[in-house]
């Protein structure tokens, strides 16, 4: 499991992006608790939003990432991974599984060392807007 400091996992993914060269701006805002709400704190369209969720694949963590105006298919996941046990990770869970708050979590299963899976919505979009390892700041 890892353990993970918030600060430590936005200074990672502020690092990680500046050496693979992207193009990103930081908005600091009010703490959110979800996409959509970081979305609008932020001033972005909800569509261009990312969540990225902690779940539990035979109780195994991986992180799943699609739109923020996207819910999470069950079934979808449990057909693509071959697998019949499939759930979100529980708030408490999460903390222990990343060191992040619910709602802070970015799309960097190569920072939290999970595995990652991407929905091709979000690879479609020419901008998109994620949590930065913080529930204040959003890439």
């Amino acid at each position: 499991m890892n353990q993970l400091h918030n600060l430590s996992v936005y200074q990672a993914l502020i690092q990680s992006l500046k050496q693979a060269g992207c193009q990103y701006q930081q908005v600091k805002h009010k703490p959110a608790d979800t996409c959509q709400q970081a979305a609008q704190l932020g001033h972005r369209l909800p569509e261009q939003g990312v969540k990225a969720l902690v779940c539990l694949a035979e109780d195994q963590a991986v992180l799943m990432a699609l739109p923020c105006t996207e819910r999470l298919s069950f079934a979808a996941c449990r057909q693509v991974l071959g697998i019949k046990n499939f759930r979100l990770a529980s708030p408490q869970q999460v903390k222990q599984i990343t060191g992040l708050d619910v709602g802070s979590i970015p799309p960097a299963g190569n920072l939290l060392k999970l595995p990652f899976y991407l929905d091709q919505k979000v690879a479609q979009q020419p901008e998109i807007s994620f949590a930065a390892g913080r529930n204040d700041v959003s890439i």
